[in-house]
């Protein structure tokens, strides 16, 4: 049987162009991505159903594969639903308009600033989400709080969080979408007794949010502390000192999802799709990173 191939076209917001190709080897089951003709992703034995990220400027993208009734579907869709920054941004700027429309229609005769003012102050009063959501994104103060609970339902998850300001201690809660495995879109693994940055308006802590992509300095030490213990595990032959080079490398160059990658070096990407034993491969083996290994970890 001939092997499948499917391209796919996507135009950035800035005008960028990307081809993202897909060759499937279905008798080998060999499986190639690839992005304007570099290869980004390389999996074997793929017989069943399958889903790949793709990272393409902030956007995400999942490469599909489903098996169905011995035959194969492909597809390239945009995920606006993960807790990705650039959707952050998205939902902010269309809560944004959806206000701004209420403020023009229920005070079209007061001059902008006016409205803007007025529609803001009722809007706080009444308990608004979208006007909440904009005072702590834009005048919220930084705290750390810590994850006290996750609870995953059909259609979202749901962290618990807690914080104290001035001693006093307050709550929250953050819904987000499904996440497999309790994974966060960097690949790090998400449970009870994680510490995060939140941000909470000044005059009410109340109103807040957790900020998961913005862990405490702990925090981050104990995903370095995950990511060395298991490059002991899955390599005992090296040593202490060459492992920690490796790692700072890691966070140079990838940052916390430097870090997801070697504490998830053996997951499948059914597992851990955003970080697995692909993504581990490909970084170690990148040239940015042979080279920086050569020159570092003496």
């Amino acid at each position: 049987m001939p092997p499948h191939q499917f391209t796919w076209t996507y135009v950035s917001d800035a005008g960028q162009r990307y081809t993202v190709g897909l060759f499937h080897s279905v008798r080998e089951g060999h499986l190639m991505v690839y992005c304007n003709q570099k290869v980004v992703l390389i999996d074997f034995k793929v017989f069943d159903t399958r889903s790949y990220p793709l990272f393409l400027d902030d956007e995400l993208f999942h490469v599909n594969i489903e098996r169905k009734n011995g035959k194969y579907f492909y597809g390239f869709q945009m995920d606006k639903e993960a807790d990705t920054p650039r959707n952050q941004a998205r939902r902010l700027i269309e809560k944004k308009h959806w206000k701004q429309t209420l403020i023009f229609v229920a005070l079209l005769a007061l001059a902008v600033t006016a409205v803007t003012i007025i529609g803001r102050r009722q809007k706080e009063d009444q308990g608004d989400p979208a006007a909440r959501a904009e005072l702590i994104l834009h005048h919220g103060k930084m705290a750390e709080a810590k994850v006290e609970g996750i609870y995953q339902h059909e259609d979202q998850t749901t962290v618990r969080y807690s914080f104290i300001v001035n001693g006093q201690s307050y709550s929250g809660r953050e819904a987000l979408p499904p996440m497999p495995n309790i994974v966060l879109p960097n690949g790090l693994p998400l449970k009870e007794g994680d510490q995060f940055a939140v941000r909470y308006v000044g005059d009410r802590p109340g109103w807040n949010s957790i900020q998961l992509d913005n862990p405490t300095e702990d925090q981050i030490q104990y995903y370095r502390k995950l990511a060395r213990q298991q490059q002991v595990r899955q390599h005992p032959d090296q040593s202490e000192a060459f492992i920690e080079c490796l790692l700072d490398i890691a966070f140079t160059q990838q940052g916390l999802s430097g870090y997801a990658a070697f504490i998830s070096q053996t997951a499948s990407a059914t597992d851990n799709p955003f970080a697995n034993e692909q993504t581990y491969k490909r970084l170690i083996r990148s040239v940015d990173f042979q080279n920086a290994r050569q020159q570092q970890c003496l």
